[in-house]
């Protein structure tokens, strides 16, 4: 896996979601995690409590390099979780269908880091967007911090494992 040491967030909009779109979701999830790692929201239909949900889920894009967030449908917590990216300082790839109506706030912040595109077709042109991404973050400092963290992981655990 080349960019196991970067980790990156899908958020989307899965509370009125088609069950097409969520089987499209999962598929880019798992085209993804061939090249990267990645980090799962607990979201929708969990039963879990709306707090936990919220802790969990900011969590995750707390320790993610990268936030690619498909805007296709409206979603207060896809919003807040590309915003808490963005005070971060975090990249966020937000990315939407060409005939999409997306709100001009979720296509234009001004960030360093912030990027819109539109894409024809989620599984061919979006793991591409994505690696692209990573690619420009494992260059810099933060991916630099990344894979020294994954180093001193990995180097701990076997550590641990040779102790036991």
């Amino acid at each position: 896996m080349k960019f196991q040491h970067l980790s990156v967030y899908v958020a989307c909009a899965l509370t009125h979601a088609t069950e097409a779109f969520k089987q499209q979701v999962e598929e880019l999830k798992r085209r993804l995690e061939r090249f990267c790692y990645l980090n799962c929201f607990l979201g929708v239909g969990t039963g879990a409590e709306p707090s936990r949900v919220y802790t969990y889920d900011i969590a995750c894009v707390d320790q993610s390099q990268l936030v690619v967030a498909i805007c296709n449908s409206s979603s207060t917590g896809l919003g807040m979780e590309a915003q808490r990216q963005i005070d971060r300082h975090g990249a966020v790839l937000a990315v939407a269908q060409r005939e999409a109506s997306v709100s001009p706030m979720i296509q234009g912040p001004p960030f360093p880091g912030f990027e819109y595109c539109l894409y024809d077709d989620l599984l061919q042109e979006v793991p591409a967007m994505v690696l692209q991404r990573l690619e420009e973050i494992d260059s810099t400092p933060v991916g630099e911090v990344a894979r020294k963290r994954y180093e001193w992981i990995l180097q701990k655990l076997q550590g641990d494992q040779a102790a036991a």
